[in-house]
């Protein structure tokens, strides 16, 4: 074999070599991207477990936020300022999956099921008038847009649904009136 011929098969080696090398990196990137979807999911899914856990788990916010939706009762300044806490910590945490979503580090699958969270929650007019009163701000532009766009389809939407949900949580918001007394039906 002579140098020339040498020299051919060397750069035929080193092209096979570039072409598996990127191959690899190939797969490497998607196998990254899959498991940092796979992360974000968690994330996400474990905070959204989170803001409902603090429903669960406490016992006087159990009572604030179902009044605080159903809107019949005023609340107490504190009452409130626990309710105005819990929507914003609610929201930037559904932020946080919109941003995820709008990057392509989610799949459509799980924002479809946040979008529906966030349409729940916002076809509360507390929490719209909540939103729309929000002094601390602290939103980014594209999820303000969002929310403003979805309390809008919001209005043409049918209520009879949104007065039952109403009409339970103005039910679940009372505290009993003796220790004795058993806590609402969940």
């Amino acid at each position: 074999m002579n140098l020339e011929q040498l020299s051919f098969l060397a750069e035929i080696i080193a092209a096979v070599a570039v072409v598996v090398s990127l191959l690899y990196l190939g797969i490497q990137i998607k196998r990254s991207r899959t498991q940092s979807e796979n992360e974000a999911i968690d994330m996400l899914t474990n905070g959204r477990s989170a803001y409902i856990g603090l429903l669960a788990e406490n016992t006087e916010l159990s009572y604030i936020v179902p009044k605080g939706l159903a809107s019949k009762t005023k609340l107490t300044a504190n009452e409130y300022f626990r309710y105005h806490s819990y929507l914003y910590r609610l929201f930037v945490g559904l932020e946080i999956g919109f941003i995820k979503w709008k990057r392509k580090g989610i799949n459509d699958e799980l924002w479809g099921a946040w979008n529906e969270a966030i349409h729940w929650w916002l076809g509360f007019p507390s929490v719209q008038k909540w939103w729309k009163n929000n002094s601390i701000g602290g939103f980014t532009v594209d999820f303000n847009k969002y929310v403003q766009s979805t309390i809008e389809q919001k209005k043409g939407e049918p209520t009879e649904q949104l007065e039952k949900q109403m009409a339970f949580l103005e039910e679940a918001g009372k505290l009993p009136k003796k220790k004795e007394e058993k806590l609402p039906p969940t």
